[in-house]
């Protein structure tokens, strides 16, 4: 995983997850949504969060991440 962080610079296109989804759909085409599954499972474990709601419904990373970021900045424990 660090290494697609590294060569994406995924930290930084974390910020536009648009983009993020472009430069893996780029380089990885059909395969795409598979990583950025993992991405996101990845992030909610770090979240201490479930993925339910989005394992029973279509698959948008855009709005996943955007959900996370959300998650995230709402926690007081995790922001700090």
């Amino acid at each position: 995983m660090s290494a697609l962080v590294q060569h994406f610079h995924a930290d930084e296109l974390a910020e536009h997850p648009p983009e993020l989804h472009a430069a893996l759909a780029s380089t990885f085409g059909n395969d795409t949504q598979v990583l950025e599954k993992i991405i996101v499972k990845d992030l909610y474990m770090k979240l201490n969060q479930h993925l339910e709601q989005y394992q029973t419904k279509a698959f948008e990373f855009s709005e996943v991440i955007f959900d996370a970021r959300e998650k995230l900045r709402l926690s007081p424990r995790l922001s700090s």
